[in-house]
């Protein structure tokens, strides 16, 4: 039988095994074997790294513990479980006190050295190029995170850190364009390990410009202690990479470059230990205030006479006096006459192409701290110029629909804005319209024009370019009116005239493009009989035997619940196994709709895991079909309706919210191409960020067949007549079945 005997489990700690100090945090041990009954005891070394003793009136399965007035370390603790039969001790479990978790301002400051002020540490000889040190991957998307340690001096009451500024190299790749945010974490420095002290985190959308500037995180005060050692890691959280600058011959002695993990734990050194960052901390001494370099608003670069205010975080025991110095641009900073409020606001008219350093000396009871120093660049004055020149959101809408049309502008500030519109007769303004954005709602046929952003400032005036709106009206054909009145998140009728390279999403103007080799133009669903289309009715051909048959569809990363797709399709013979009808794969998950091995109707979703299900709906060859998927959160639906008849198949199993990596395609499938290309032709391809009912399936269907279906006709008696009602078609009639048949015109 089982061992009687307690086996103690894995100590687990929630919210996180990092807290900073205020933070109840629970540790949890769970032992579900050994001879009841269990007791417990927990013991920790109360920071100390010593011995682990026990902890009074702790004899439950958890501890909760409140680590107000801790001092940030690491914490050790165990729990010793035991029965009539014997002990057992938990591994031990660390939960690490930091001083700070949150946010710091990341700014690159150029290529220019800072210059270090009277209590900073620095290392300033440059790096030749970008470097592995001793092999070392230097770089900042390195699963252990680089960077270096330093030692403080022997300032009595320690140092508080305001500023760490870090030299890159360069040799970077893929960063995102949109920018991500960056991780900087302080550490304790303890023999060869790392204890984590503090993480703070940069904008979001931070965007390195030159990949061999500095780079100056600001915006916090830790305290450091004197004579010890302390290091800094630099990581990104996206994606993307770029070398820390760092250089041989030891030429700081107080620390080298080393590789940390993020959580702490032992710190990995370059084995000659000759190499150094290249870096400036900024130190304020210990009660002294801690000022942080001054930032700019609106910009560290604007147009000659726009107003610059400029400010800094000053933390510390108040009260504070202030003084604003600046170098005028020469490198010798003197104090600015009556500059000595919390605030500095610069008029820049005549500054044109200079250069300025401002800081800011901040003082309080304990003595003098003055700030790192921040450059404001002063390009010539100017009108306004464009930077993004108009581009309406969707520049074709239905009656309806919304439009946003946007724009930007640079020169100098202040500028003011006023959108016009031209509807034949000239330019006028629009009432109200004055920011840099423009959103017409419900739009009209007669919101048709040519719109423009004028901008202006003291120098002169300058408009956009004009971008022309059309408004289309609500589609007549029947088929294309019943998708729009569905509301769907994107509609691509595929009718575009032979040798186009785009595929327009008429509803939300998310367009796709032809690949090389899909033919646009062939003839579509025909009328008759299928009354729903336009009798000049054109589609998609994509072909097996062609590479790059396919046309993309930037519909979305979707992450829904609740998602629709349909089209119609003629697949001309058998096709390949697994040929793509509405197909993504990469950059998230991988699914959507499309043939299985068996010449069936199947989908892929739940991270592609159904790609093997059997639906039974065989698709016919050389015939139109409708086809269409409906995920819902309990099951997800497949139809295949044509003239042979209206076939569905439910699949009753839990479908997930996937998130894809919008990269649809129509008519193929990207595991193969054209290996997994459809062989045909497809239009009137509409994607729903909902699920529509199998109610709406049907009337969309009949919308396009039309007399294609049958028609049911109601009969009922009403008095001494009888009622005929039908929903579509025109009611024939005829004095025996073998006719001849002709139309009723009675009223």
């Amino acid at each position: 039988g089982p061992s009687p005997l307690p086996f103690a489990e894995p100590i687990a700690i929630s919210p996180s095994a990092f807290a900073v100090p205020g933070t109840q945090v629970t540790l949890n041990e769970t032992t579900t074997n050994g001879a009841p009954p269990l007791h417990y005891q927990w013991q920790t070394d109360g920071g100390t790294g010593g011995t682990l003793t026990n902890i009074p009136a702790s004899d439950s399965t958890n501890l909760v513990v409140d680590t107000t007035g801790w001092t940030p370390g690491a914490y050790q603790f165990d729990v010793v479980v035991n029965n009539n039969y014997g002990s057992s001790t938990s591994k031990v479990a660390t939960l690490t006190v930091v001083y700070a978790n949150a946010n710091a301002t990341l700014t690159e400051i150029g290529a220019t050295v800072p210059a270090p002020l009277p209590n900073d540490i620095s290392q300033l000889n440059p790096a030749s190029g970008a470097n592995k040190p001793d092999g070392l991957n230097y770089y900042f998307d390195n699963g252990v995170p680089p960077g270096q340690t330093f030692t403080t001096g022997n300032n009595p009451g320690g140092y508080i850190l305001s500023t760490v500024a870090i030299s890159m190299a360069g040799n970077s790749g893929q960063l995102p364009a949109a920018g991500q945010a960056y991780l900087l974490r302080i550490y304790t420095v303890s023999g060869g390990n790392a204890t984590l002290y503090a993480t703070y985190t940069s904008q979001s959308n931070f965007v390195i410009v030159t990949d061999t500037d500095w780079l100056r995180w600001s915006g916090f005060a830790v305290p450091l202690a004197p004579n010890s050692t302390y290091a800094y890691s630099l990581h990104r959280t996206v994606s993307g990479w770029d070398n820390l600058a760092n250089v041989s011959g030891n030429p700081y002695a107080g620390g080298e470059v080393c590789l940390i993990p993020s959580g702490g734990g032992a710190i990995s050194f370059g084995s000659s230990h000759d190499y150094d960052g290249v870096f400036v901390a900024g130190l304020a001494l210990s009660g002294y205030p801690a000022v942080s370099p001054p930032a700019f608003s609106p910009s560290s670069t604007v147009y000659a006479g726009t107003p610059v205010v400029l400010s800094a975080s000053v933390s510390g025991a108040g009260p504070f006096t202030y003084q604003w110095q600046t170098d005028g641009g020469s490198g010798t900073f003197t104090n600015i006459p009556g500059a000595t409020s919390a605030t500095l606001t610069v008029d820049t008219t005549g500054m044109d192409g200079m250069t300025v350093g401002y800081d800011l000396v901040v003082g309080n009871a304990a003595g003098m701290t003055t700030g790192e120093v921040s450059e404001l660049t002063v390009n010539p004055a100017s009108a306004p110029v464009v930077v993004q020149d108009i581009t309406p959101s969707a520049p074709d809408p239905f009656v309806g629909r919304a439009v946003t049309f946007s724009a930007s502008f640079a020169g100098t500030l202040p500028i003011s804005y006023q959108w016009q519109v031209d509807k034949g007769t000239g330019a006028t303004n629009i009432v109200g319209q004055t920011n840099t954005t423009l959103t017409l709602a419900n739009l009209a046929l007669s919101d048709a024009g040519s719109y423009t952003l004028v901008a202006s400032n003291s120098i002169a005036s300058a408009p956009s370019s004009s971008a022309t709106l059309t408004v289309q009206p609500l589609p007549t054909e029947p088929y294309a009116s019943t998708i729009v009145a569905d509301n769907p998140l994107a509609y691509y009728p595929l009718n575009e005239p032979s040798g186009s390279m785009v595929a327009h999403d008429v509803y939300n103007a998310h367009d796709g493009t032809n690949a090389g080799a899909a033919i646009f133009g062939v003839p579509g669903v025909p009328n008759p009989p299928f009354l729903g289309f336009s009798a000049t009715n054109t589609a998609l051909q994509t072909s097996t035997n062609s590479a790059g048959s396919w046309v993309s569809a930037p519909f979305g990363s979707l992450g829904l619940s609740n998602v629709t797709f349909s089209a119609w399709i003629y697949p001309m013979g058998t096709q390949p196994n697994w040929a793509g009808i509405i197909m993504s794969r990469g950059g998230g998950a991988s699914g959507g709709l499309s043939y299985n091995g068996n010449q069936m109707l199947t989908y892929n979703w739940n991270n592609n895991s159904t790609w093997n299900l059997k639906s039974g709906l065989v698709i016919p060859t050389n015939q139109w079909s409708f086809v269409a998927m409906v995920i819902e959160p309990t099951q997800a639906t497949l139809y295949l309706y044509n003239t042979s008849g209206l076939l569905s198949w439910t699949n009753l199993a839990p479908e997930s919210a996937d998130v894809f990596g919008n990269n649809w395609r129509i008519g193929n499938d990207a595991d193969g191409d054209p290996g997994r290309t459809f062989n045909g032709e497809i239009q009137d391809v509409a994607i729903y960020g909902h699920s529509l009912s199998p109610t709406q399936i049907q009337q969309l269907y009949s919308a396009g067949a039309s007399a294609a279906v049958a028609v049911q006709i109601s009969i009922q008696r009403s008095g001494s007549n009888v009622v005929l009602s039908w929903p579509q078609g025109t009611l024939l009639e005829a004095t025996n079945l073998a006719g001849p048949w002709i139309t009723n015109t009675a009223p």
